[in-house]
């Protein structure tokens, strides 16, 4: 049989050399390999930049301003007001957000009671007025 042609059976199946396919096989493993080693890359780096900010972190909260424990330079000073400036106002957006979102929730409830007793009020009428008719 024809190495190029397809047998009538199945119309995915090709018949391979064991060349092709050695050559397939290493060409799969290789692209493999290149993927694999770039995923130890990104995950050795993500590890070095994780224990980086740990460090930061932990530096950051250990950090004493009172006292003359520790000297810090103004520009120290000034990253240290900023950073904590922006975390205040995150923590106000976020409150500010939950806030408006009790809100709007007591402001749909006030709706929906006020449609309520609006149809009760309405059907109140109705059947006063069919009980005048009666």
């Amino acid at each position: 049989m024809d190495s190029s042609r397809r047998p009538r059976s199945s119309p995915y199946f090709v018949m391979l050399s064991a060349k092709e396919i050695i050559e397939k096989h290493m060409m799969i493993t290789s692209k493999s390999k290149f993927i694999q080693d770039n995923d130890m890359e990104r995950r050795a780096e993500i590890e070095r930049v994780e224990r980086l900010c740990y460090l930061l972190e932990s530096d950051l909260r250990f950090r004493r301003v009172e006292g003359n424990k520790q000297r810090y330079t103004l520009p120290v000073l000034d990253v240290l007001e900023r950073d904590i400036e922006a975390s205040i106002k995150a923590v106000r957006m976020e409150k500010d957000r939950k806030i408006q979102g009790e809100i709007d929730h007591l402001d749909n409830m006030v709706r929906h009671l006020k449609q309520e007793a609006q149809i009760m009020y309405n059907e109140n009428q109705r059947r006063a007025y069919m009980d005048t008719l009666d």
